[in-house]
């Protein structure tokens, strides 16, 4: 098992990696029940703040342990094709968070943010195409497949934005490795 759950401060509970965790490895796969955002509108508020959009007019009522895990907007895990993996190196005993708006395109929920990162937006919203530009560009790989079809014209400019980042960045790499090695 990846993953502890246990009480946090401010949050009730949260997910732990219960192992140290590398960049881009599998932590779990989602359970929970698929419904049809139509089926959402009449869920509990209990089910509504434990779920979220898995494909195009789809939502997941979240399971166990996925379901305590908590939004930050300086997140460590992503979701694709229903399995949570972790964006960065993750210590043993750290907290696993997952920022709400990625993958998402609901207009209407809205939650005040409390994560206390040095990033924190203070509100946050279910729509990834309200989110600054910045962080749209950044979490571009992590978006699931489902949504960069669904979305594939709205993406066209953050891809391109995310391309050449990507590029400077391998190329300030290579440069940073021929002075490491002329040294």
């Amino acid at each position: 098992m990846n993953t502890i759950v246990k009480k946090t401060g401010s949050r009730g509970r949260g997910v732990f990696a219960a192992k140290a965790l590398r960049k881009r490895e599998f932590i779990l796969s989602l359970k929970g029940k698929v419904i049809s955002s139509e089926e959402m509108l009449a869920a509990s508020r209990y089910h509504l703040d434990h779920m979220g959009a898995i494909g195009k007019d789809l939502c997941m009522i979240f399971g166990y342990p996925e379901k305590y895990i908590n939004h930050s907007c300086d997140p460590n895990v992503f979701e694709r094709q229903r399995k949570l993996f972790a964006m960065r190196n993750i210590k043993k005993g750290e907290e696993l968070f997952y920022d709400y708006a990625i993958s998402d395109v609901d207009d209407e929920w809205k939650m005040i943010c409390k994560c206390g990162s040095r990033n924190c937006r203070k509100v946050i919203n279910g729509h990834f195409f309200q989110l600054p530009l910045n962080l749209q560009v950044k979490y571009y790989p992590y978006l699931d497949s489902w949504f960069k079809k669904e979305f594939r014209e709205e993406l066209k400019p953050i891809q391109r934005l995310w391309s050449r980042k990507s590029k400077k960045g391998a190329k300030n790499q290579k440069n940073r490795f021929k002075v490491k090695n002329n040294l």
